[in-house]
Parts: structure tokens; sequence; C-alpha cells
């Protein structure tokens, strides 16, 4: 082996190959509108995933802020990020263009103004391994500009089926 990197291991030839046993691929949505501030911390928490096997769907909804050309040059640095431009149609209408791209089993969608902590799609991953759940609702803390908590929502975890 070559070497390691995000998850992903170098057979001879330098090809990287998920190391992970999962091949549960995870679809996360973003809808993009004017978030142009915001929109790189959100990606760059989504592409630190320690669960690899991921795609991201960047749906630009009319950005503009330049949010859209944002979304682009992401793109250009992670093979697993898809950008799609729309006419704005509003925040349902940008999660319902991801929900018809997604490619993975399991879909998550997160707001452009907000992040995941690095072990959040794989904690999800496994609970939903261990429990049959048609949805995970995921505790969150608000932070200020500075960094500052401001409040903060805890979930229990119940099981929610459908």
């Amino acid at each position: 082996m070559k070497g390691e990197k995000n998850g992903c291991i170098s057979d001879k030839k330098g090809a990287w190959k998920n190391m992970t046993k999962e091949t549960d691929k995870i679809s996360v949505i973003v809808p993009v509108y004017n978030v142009k501030n915001y929109l790189e911390d959100c990606v760059q928490s989504i592409t630190h995933q320690t669960y690899p096997d991921l795609e991201i769907l960047l749906i630009d909804d009319g950005s503009d802020d330049g949010s859209g050309e944002i979304c682009d040059r992401l793109q250009m640095t992670d093979a697993r990020i898809r950008v799609f431009h729309e006419k704005h149609k509003g925040v349902s209408g940008a999660r319902n263009k991801g929900l018809k791209e997604a490619a993975g089993k399991y879909i998550k969608v997160l707001d452009a103004d907000d992040c995941y902590n690095s072990k959040s799609l794989q904690q999800h991953l496994e609970l939903l391994r261990i429990v049959d759940v048609d949805l995970i609702l995921t505790s969150y803390v608000i932070v200020n500009e500075k960094g500052q908590i401001k409040s903060k929502r805890t979930f229990p975890l119940y099981p929610y089926r459908s």
C-alpha cells in the first residue's frame, strides 16, 4: 500500500479506494442562496467527515452574491461535490432538486449557514445500523459570529418510523 488519506487507502498503482466496510453512500443536500460568508465553512464541515462515502449536492438557488461561483470553485476541489444552478424557487425547490439528483442510500440536508461536527455522518449511520428508523433529528448549537454559544437544543434518541 502506498498510503492513507481521508479514510481511504491507495493500492500499488496509487488509486485511492474506500478502506471502510461501509458501502452506504450518504447524499448531503445543501440549498444555497446568498450565503457567501458561510458556504465554505459549511462545505468544509462535510468534506472533512470521518465517513468518506458521501456526495455533496450544492443547489444554487439563483444566488446573486457570488455564492454560485463559490460552489463552482468548491466543486473543483473535491470530486464528491456536484453543483446545480437553478432559478430561484426557494429552499423547498432547492431541496427537491437535490432529492431528484441524489444517488445515495441515505439523505441528509444541511443549510448552507450550518456546519456538521467531523463525526456527525458516521454517528448517524451507526445509529441507523443499530435501530431501524426512518428519521434522525440532530441536536444543535447556535453560535454568533464571534463563536460564542447563543443557545443549544438537544434531542433525545427516539425511533421515528413511518
